[in-house]
């Protein structure tokens, strides 16, 4: 089956918050476990973020104050980034935000699909 073969899982779910504190304390009340924070600088353009773990500990999601990316992105692990890329590349009902670009945690890339939701694609190690 072709989903099996280049789409290993869901890495995280990104999503926008307005109040991150609030979030948090919702967030925890329901179960999922603080796994890192980015604390709050006084510059205004800083952009909180913070780390959850889902209550299975398979999955993380993901919060941030950005107001420019008030949308959610999933993050799937591919096999191969680059190798999907050229696969897709001249599909032109997807819109590829960012090309596959190396990472410290191995390859990125960010696709629109024609519903305007966001995917980041990565691959390398785990």
């Amino acid at each position: 089956m072709l989903c099996n073969a280049v789409f290993l899982g869901l890495e995280r779910v990104v999503l926008f918050v307005p109040d991150l504190e609030s979030a948090l304390n919702l967030y925890q009340s329901l179960g999922f476990q603080l796994l890192s924070r980015n604390p709050p600088k006084e510059a205004k353009e800083y952009v909180e973020s913070a780390t959850l773990c889902f209550p299975d500990g398979k999955n993380q999601l993901e919060l941030h104050t950005q107001p420019s990316r008030q949308f959610t992105d999933l993050v799937v692990r591919v096999n191969d980034v680059q190798a999907l890329y050229q696969r897709l590349q001249h599909q032109t009902q997807l819109s590829w935000l960012q090309t596959p670009h190396p990472t410290d945690q191995g390859w990125e890339a960010v696709v629109r699909t024609p519903d305007k939701n966001i995917w980041v694609l990565v691959s390398g190690p785990a």
